[in-house]
């Protein structure tokens, strides 16, 4: 059986078309699991789709700072 490939923060960045920070916000707040080595995070290419699932509908970069995603749940505070 071969190992599951691994994302590294970049290549996340790159198939989200997003900055590197906010996948590190992401990572930071443990939305998407990694695996250290050193200095150097790198996530499963499961989780890192689970993540994608989980967040549809929801404000990626609200997420990453740690903040309520949810729109339905902002919807009813505004």
């Amino acid at each position: 059986m071969e190992p599951e490939r691994l994302l590294t923060i970049p290549e996340m960045a790159k198939l989200m078309g997003i900055n590197q920070n906010t996948i590190n916000g992401l990572i930071r707040t443990g939305l998407i699991p990694v695996l250290k080595f050193g200095r150097v995070r790198k996530a499963r290419v499961s989780a890192f789709n689970a993540f994608l699932q989980n967040a549809e509908g929801k404000d990626i970069y609200e997420m990453a700072r740690g903040g309520e995603a949810d729109e339905e749940v902002n919807s009813k505070a505004g």
